[in-house]
C-alpha cells in the first residue's frame, strides 16, 4: 500500500517527506489540510479571522474618499477661484497675460481634477463592494 504525506499529499517511499520535509506520513492518502480552517481549543472548527484581510479594503476606501475629496476641492478651486489684477495685488490661478487663455487653462485643470476625484471615488465604493461581498455570509 503507497504512503502519502498528511501536510503535502505527496507520495512518500521513506519515513519523509521529500517535498515538505514532514514526518506526517500516513498509509493512505490523505487531503492536505485546509488552511482556512481553524481547530478551537474543543476540537471543532471555528471561522477564519478575517481581520487582517478585509481591513485593508476599507483603509484604501477611506483613503480614496480622502483623496477625492482633495481632488474635488483643488479642481473647484481651479474653476472658480481667479483674480487678474492689472498693477497690484495678488494673481490667483494666473497663467498668462490674456484673462480667455487662463479661463481656458484653469477649465482642462479642473476637469482634470474632477475626473481625479471621481476615479477615486470610484475605487473606494469599490473597496466598499469587494469589503461587504467577501464577508461569511450567516444564514
Amino acid at each position: 500500500m503507497p504512503r502519502y504525506c498528511r501536510r503535502c499529499n505527496t507520495e512518500v517511499f521513506g519515513d519523509v517527506c521529500p517535498a515538505c520535509n514532514s514526518g506526517e506520513v500516513y498509509g493512505e492518502a490523505r487531503p492536505a489540510p485546509d488552511v482556512n480552517v481553524h481547530l478551537h481549543e474543543s476540537g471543532k472548527p471555528t471561522a477564519p479571522s478575517r481581520v487582517g484581510s478585509n481591513f485593508a479594503y476599507i483603509i484604501f476606501a477611506i483613503l480614496s474618499f480622502i483623496a477625492s475629496t482633495v481632488f474635488y476641492v483643488r479642481g473647484y478651486n481651479k474653476m472658480c477661484r481667479y483674480a487678474n489684477p492689472e498693477h497690484y495685488g495678488e494673481k490667483v490661478n494666473v497663467y498668462v497675460g490674456g484673462d480667455a487663455y487662463n479661463y481656458i487653462i484653469n477649465s482642462s485643470y479642473a476637469t482634470a481634477f474632477f475626473v481625479l476625484a471621481v476615479g477615486f471615488m470610484l475605487s473606494g465604493l469599490m473597496c466598499i463592494a469587494i469589503y461587504y461581498l467577501s464577508k461569511p455570509k450567516s444564514f
